[in-house]
């Protein structure tokens, strides 16, 4: 996963190219559909902002990065209220629940890269309205407590946090895969200001992300660890003083502090995100 800066370049025009006709074509179908009706466009498009994102850090260019990261969440915010929904409808959509709330780390990941306080509320605020009762299965319990802990380490409730890791510890012998326990360590090390702690789960985060890309499907296109970067982003935000070097995790990473800073959104982002707020007053 060691990269030259042409085939960096390569992967910025390409993914800038697929962007452009996912974001035209989900802006031709919105004039002839509701936006809530596109769920998997909206998916596409964060998935695309998101590797956009990725390659820009790579590229050294910590503010268009974040800018691409605010747009995605916008898109991924809207994917989240829509595949909610049809949930609670008791329709299919999106996988099931333990799908939907990795989705929903995945977006309060694509968040703090953006470092939009607006949007980041919003998802903290969507990432609180899981309840206990849906956790109905030991898997959902595990995914459900370390979307809550990342949410309360976004709005700075690291106490709270703190119980909630605890409570997906209890259910790590269910979740086969190797992310899942530094990933825990990860926002442990946050909650306590633990700046060892988060430097070694960042690294052994970024080690399986460049030994077996998990999941295969990553929303950065395999250029990044993006629990280890949205990690050590928080942690900056918060003064800590930590670096980790890896070709999973670009050097603009820990250079920059990630204070918040609210981005003027596209006019399909915003369309998008008016379409979620006036369903949710019906």
């Amino acid at each position: 996963m060691d990269f030259t800066e042409q085939e960096l370049q390569d992967r910025y025009d390409k993914d800038n190219y697929a962007l452009r006709f996912h974001r035209d074509d989900l802006e031709s179908q919105l004039r002839r559909k509701d936006a809530l009706d596109l769920v998997s466009k909206h998916k596409t498009v964060w998935h695309r902002e998101s590797a956009k994102g990725a390659t820009e850090l790579h590229l050294g260019r910590y503010e268009r990065s974040r800018e691409c990261f605010a747009e995605g969440t916008a898109f991924k915010t809207a994917y989240l209220h829509i595949v909610e929904t049809a949930h609670r409808r008791g329709e299919r959509l999106g996988g099931d629940w333990n799908a939907y709330l990795q989705n929903a780390e995945e977006t309060l990941e694509t968040a703090i890269l953006g470092s939009d306080p607006v949007l980041e509320a919003r998802v903290v605020e969507q990432a609180r309205q899981y309840t206990d009762e849906d956790a109905t299965k030991p898997h959902f319990e595990y995914w459900h407590n370390r979307v809550h802990a990342l949410a309360a380490l976004v709005d700075g409730t690291d106490d709270r946090a703190l119980e909630r890791l605890d409570a997906a510890a209890e259910h790590l012998e269910v979740v086969g895969f190797a992310t899942a326990e530094p990933a825990l360590d990860l926002y442990r090390g946050l909650a306590v200001a633990d700046e060892a702690a988060i430097e070694d789960a960042a690294a052994d985060l970024a080690a399986i992300a460049e030994r077996e890309f998990e999941p295969t499907v990553a929303h950065g296109g395999q250029l990044v660890s993006f629990h280890a970067i949205a990690g050590l982003a928080l942690a900056r935000r918060r003064g800590l003083d930590v670096a980790v070097e890896s070709n999973a995790i670009p050097e603009e990473v820990c250079r920059h502090d990630w204070a918040h800073r609210e981005h003027d959104l596209s006019e399909l982002a915003r369309t998008t995100l008016a379409a979620v707020d006036a369903d949710k007053c019906e």
